[in-house]
């Protein structure tokens, strides 16, 4: 098959779905035979295979790449002839761009948590997403949660939709344990958050309930922010900075988020909602237990060591965060619980199930 790509989360890598695209079309190139197409509306900074075809342009205004997008992307992929357009960012062109079209949506953050979005961002995917979703002959989605919110609101692309989970690409490191080979919270404790600084991350009560920890264990509870910027990200950069216990870290390459992993005893994210939680699979691999929501995708990890809190409840998130710091047998299971689980995520699985889609549309 001749398959294009709307190939432009290449250029940011550090986000999920950056992530997720960099690390499927790797897999993808290795166990397929297709001919590959990507479509970016700027010069694709990662080194791609010399098989794969790129057509880019040099639209420098982020504002405008939607725009850009719909103007060129279908043009470009009947020019090349592509048997299957695929988008792994929620979006398809709204002119027909290949007999066959597949499109990834990780979630319906527009639909499901709309004040956590740009006005812009918000009725640009208000406007697009739900078309991509009627017209796709083939839905990928990462969680049984995004599949459900899709359903749920169009019940008839219900055979559409594939669940194809995303996995962790960081580089594994070796946990410290006591004697017994158990590990154990440290002192100082060291909590982690990883994601973008914006609204839906649900930073203003994390910090509430870090200063309600900081009072009950003064001197034993750092925070490590580790993150790029995000909608309102100066007003969360002003307010992490105020504390004296939060290292506000930035974008951290790969080598050094693992590092961080590895240094973490809890990961927390309460997020108001996410369609499959990427730091949560991350940490599982480090053996990183969670404090995270118990609504959408996240709920579906409560079996690998996660703590379910009510993102809403400040004094719900301290709670959890204390009940892995006082129970240590409790804090142990989820430990063991987390890294058994990491094995289930796979970016090589998760191109073997998206490859049979993609094989099945052939």
């Amino acid at each position: 098959m001749r398959i294009g790509v709307d190939a432009r989360p290449l250029n940011f890598p550090n986000t999920g779905i950056g992530r997720y695209t960099a690390q499927l079309l790797k897999v993808l190139w290795q166990q397929s035979e297709h001919s590959w197409y990507l479509y970016a509306d700027r010069p694709i900074l990662k080194q791609l295979p010399e098989h794969v075809s790129i057509r880019t342009a040099n639209n420098n205004l982020p504002a405008l790449s939607t725009l850009y997008a719909q103007a060129n992307f279908a043009r470009w992929a009947r020019q090349d002839d592509v048997d299957l357009f695929w988008s792994p960012r929620h979006h398809l062109p709204l002119r027909t761009a290949a007999g066959k079209t597949m499109v990834t949506i990780h979630d319906l953050v527009w639909e499901k948590a709309p004040d956590t979005m740009k006005a812009l961002g918000k009725t640009v995917d208000a406007w697009l997403m739900p078309r991509a979703i009627r017209q796709a002959d083939a839905i990928l989605v990462p969680s049984h949660s995004t599949r459900q919110d899709i359903e749920d609101k169009w019940p008839q692309v219900a055979d559409r939709v594939h669940i194809t989970p995303l996995a962790s690409s960081l580089a594994l490191a070796k946990r410290d344990s006591d004697q017994s080979g158990v590990k154990e919270i440290g002192n100082p404790i060291t909590l982690l958050f990883v994601g973008s600084l914006e609204p839906r991350k649900n930073l203003p009560n994390i910090l509430r309930a870090f200063d309600q920890l900081c009072q009950s264990y003064p001197g034993r509870v750092n925070l490590l922010v580790a993150g790029g910027g995000g909608w309102k990200s100066d007003e969360a950069q002003a307010d992490l900075h105020k504390h004296p216990n939060v290292q506000v870290l930035g974008d951290l390459d790969d080598l050094k988020l693992s590092e961080l992993y590895s240094r973490a005893d809890v990961l927390l994210a309460p997020s108001l909602y996410e369609g499959f939680g990427l730091p949560i699979v991350e940490a599982m691999g480090f053996g990183v237990p969670a404090v995270t929501s118990n609504v959408s995708s996240m709920r579906e990890f409560a079996h690998a060591g996660a703590t379910l809190v009510d993102p809403c409840s400040v004094e719900g998130i301290c709670a959890g965060i204390t009940r892995l710091i006082e129970e240590p047998d409790y804090y142990a299971a989820c430990v063991k619980a987390a890294t058994q689980a990491s094995s289930s995520y796979s970016w090589e699985k998760c191109g073997q199930q998206t490859l049979r889609v993609i094989e099945a549309l052939s």
